[in-house]
C-alpha cells in the first residue's frame, strides 16, 4: 500500500472531480478512473491534470477486471462512485445496468480487498426502495455486496448516503448525445437553467414530493473527512436535515433568478413514486465531526452565477 495514494472510480463526475481538487491541494496522489462515456471531462479537471504531477487519469471501465486491479494496486483509499446513473432512463438497459453497477462494483470490491486498502468510500443505495427502476434495484444489490465485503471479509468500508447534491458544475443532463425527452434530468441544474431562460420548469407529478438538498461544497468537505478509522463500517447521511418540496424549490429558484418562468407539471416517470426524504446528520457529526454549513438560499447564491455564465448572461444574484 502506498501512503497517500487515492483512486476514484467515476472520478471525472460532478462530485469526485471537486473532491480530487481538494485532495491534490493536501498533497495526496490522486488517480481518476472513468470511461467518460456518460459525459466529457470538466475543463477544470483537464487543466489540473496538465499542471499537477500528483494528479492522473486512467480511462477504463469497472467491468474490466484486469484494468481495475491494475489501477487500484497499492492504493491507500478508494472512492467508488462509478455507476450507470438515471432512475428512469435505464429501462431496456437492465443487463448493462447490472453489469456496471453490480459486476463492476464486485471487481472494485475484490481488487480493494486484495490490495489491502485502508479505506473504501462509497455511496450506498438512495433511500428510494419503493422505486422500481433498474438503477435503484442495481444500487440495492451493490450496497448489500459492499456490506457483505465489510462484515464477512473485513473490507474497511465507509458509506456516505448523500442526499440531493447540487452546485456549480452539476450537469443537467448526464449524456446529451443519448438523452430522450421525458427522461430524468438533474432537477436543480435544470430548474436554474430554465429559470434563467424564462422557460417552463418541468416538475414530475404534483411536485409535493420532498427531498433534502445539500450543496456541493458541504459534500466535498464530507468526502475529504470520510476516510478515517472512526467511520469504518458506518453508513451515514449527509444533507441539511430539512425536507423541501419540489414545488417550493422551483418557486425559490424563480424568485432568486427574477424569472418569468412557470412550473409545468408532467406525469410521474415510470417506476417512480412520491417520497419524502431527509438526512439524519447525527452519525456524520459523531464519526466525522461534520455538519452542513450552507442552507438552500446560500447554496443557490453560489450556484446561479455559474449557470448564468455558462449561458452568457449576467447573473441576477
Amino acid at each position: 500500500m502506498k501512503e497517500g495514494k487515492v483512486v476514484m472510480t467515476g472520478g471525472t463526475g460532478f462530485i469526485l472531480s471537486q473532491v480530487a481538487e481538494k485532495l491534490i491541494e493536501m498533497g495526496k496522489d490522486v488517480t481518476l478512473f472513468d470511461n467518460n462515456e456518460q459525459h466529457n471531462m470538466y475543463e477544470e479537471t483537464q487543466k489540473l491534470l496538465e499542471e499537477k504531477d500528483n494528479f492522473h487519469f486512467v480511462q477504463g471501465d469497472t467491468r474490466d477486471k484486469a484494468a481495475v486491479e491494475d489501477v487500484i494496486k497499492d492504493a491507500e483509499t478508494v472512492y467508488h462512485f462509478a455507476a450507470l446513473m438515471g432512475t428512469s432512463s435505464r429501462f431496456k438497459q437492465e443487463v448493462e445496468t447490472v453489469e456496471v453497477n453490480v459486476i463492476g462494483t464486485l471487481n472494485v470490491l475484490q481488487a480493494s480487498l486484495d490490495t489491502g486498502v485502508k479505506y473504501y468510500v462509497h455511496p450506498p443505495r438512495p433511500p428510494l426502495s419503493v422505486w422500481l427502476t433498474p438503477y435503484i434495484i442495481s444500487k440495492g444489490a451493490q450496497t448489500q455486496f459492499t456490506q457483505m465485503f465489510h462484515k464477512v471479509y473485513g473490507l474497511p468500508t465507509i458509506g456516505l448516503n448523500i442526499q440531493n447534491c447540487y452546485g456549480a458544475r452539476e450537469r443537467a443532463i448526464l449524456n446529451p448525445n443519448t438523452y430522450r425527452p421525458g427522461e430524468g434530468r438533474k432537477f436543480m441544474a435544470s430548474a436554474i437553467i430554465a429559470a434563467l431562460k424564462n422557460e417552463p420548469i418541468p416538475v414530475f407529478g404534483d411536485g409535493e414530493q420532498s427531498s433534502d438538498w445539500v450543496h456541493i461544497d458541504d459534500i466535498v468537505e464530507a468526502l475529504v473527512l470520510a476516510p478515517c478509522d472512526a467511520a469504518v463500517g458506518q453508513v451515514m447521511d449527509f444533507g441539511v436535515g430539512e425536507s423541501i418540496t419540489i414545488n417550493k424549490i422551483a418557486q425559490i429558484v424563480i424568485e432568486m433568478t427574477k424569472s418569468k418562468s412557470k412550473i409545468e407539471h408532467l406525469p410521474m416517470r415510470t417506476g417512480e413514486a412520491k417520497v419524502h426524504t431527509k438526512a439524519d446528520n447525527a452519525p456524520a457529526k459523531e464519526y466525522l465531526g461534520w455538519e452542513p454549513k450552507i442552507d438552500l438560499r446560500e447554496g443557490l447564491k453560489r450556484t446561479i452565477p455559474y449557470f448564468a455564465k455558462s449561458l452568457g448572461i449576467e447573473s441576477p444574484v
